[in-house]
């Protein structure tokens, strides 16, 4: 859906963009949120505290109905659980990370559907257009 690419660390698949704005916000989104620490048990986690409210404008009918999907699939799962998500035994981010061969390594999009998902074709194929609607407009002056 974000159409951003997904690398294998040591802790998980990490859309690289995202951790680097996380870690130097631009404007814009410095102003939509804020990153506060909170201590949990014997750690610290960064947890996003919003500073505007949420605009779906930003969105399409399909995303929300994504993120209202996952929402409800993981609203109340914790680190632990995550992590056994994002970590399956032959998930997407286990086949590149093997052992840490793979580190930084890209993980390709395909390897997050399942091969006997009913519907992988379309979903491959929209991904593909998507895709390459991208590169158009890269490479656009």
């Amino acid at each position: 859906m974000t159409g951003l690419e997904y690398r294998a660390w040591k802790f998980g698949p990490v859309p690289v963009q995202v951790m680097q704005e996380w870690d130097d916000a631009e404007p814009d989104l410095a102003a939509a949120i804020s990153i506060q620490p909170v201590k949990v048990i014997d750690y610290v986690r960064d947890t996003v505290v919003p500073r505007v409210p949420f605009d779906d404008s930003h969105f399409t009918r399909r995303d929300l109905r994504i993120i209202d999907e996952l929402v409800a699939q993981y609203r109340d799962t914790y680190s632990p659980t995550m992590i056994d998500v994002t970590h399956a035994e032959n998930g997407a981010w286990a086949k590149i990370w093997q052992d840490g061969a793979g580190m930084n390594e890209a993980i390709p999009y395909p390897l997050g559907l399942d091969d006997d998902r009913p519907s992988r074709g379309a979903i491959l194929e929209i991904a593909g257009e998507y895709e390459a609607i991208r590169k158009t407009h890269r490479a656009e002056p």
